[in-house]
């Protein structure tokens, strides 16, 4: 309980990569309300959610070439972006999880993903990544996998 009271009263909160990953932190961020600061070059982050709906969200990306600097201007918007959203910015972040983010829907997606490809419904291509060879797939008829 501790735990929860401490994250509930933060505005917002910073995701520190790894391995250019988006660290589930990202997720507990906006369950909690927060506005979540985030490094501009996150591999998957596009895929996540998209530049609309983090912006609306308040998700204040940064250029981590920039230093500091770069985040304590981030961290002074998403501060901003926090108190004019109020409430409703706490409760939208937190329905926004709850309604796409859940490993429920982490599970369908796998799922369904793997019921296409097991009846040959993707097109596979092996790419070269910055940690080694992965394989990208995305459906015959270009939906979404997820």
């Amino acid at each position: 309980m501790e735990k929860a009271i401490r994250w509930f009263s933060f505005k917002s909160s910073i995701v520190v990569p790894l391995n250019r990953d988006l660290s589930i932190r990202f997720f507990d961020g906006l369950m909690w309300g927060h506005t979540v600061i985030v490094p501009d070059h996150l591999l998957a982050f596009d895929h996540v959610i998209d530049s609309k709906a983090a912006e609306r969200l308040g998700v204040i990306r940064y250029d981590m070439s920039q230093g500091v600097e770069a985040i304590n201007e981030a961290v002074s918007k998403a501060i901003a972006v926090f108190d004019e959203a109020g409430v409703e910015g706490v409760m939208e972040r937190h329905n926004f999880v709850i309604s796409n983010h859940l490993y429920a829907h982490r599970m369908r997606g796998l799922l369904t993903f793997l019921m296409d490809f097991a009846s040959q419904n993707t097109v596979n291509t092996v790419v070269r990544t910055h940690s080694g060879w992965g394989m990208r797939a995305r459906r015959a008829d270009r939906r979404p996998l997820i």
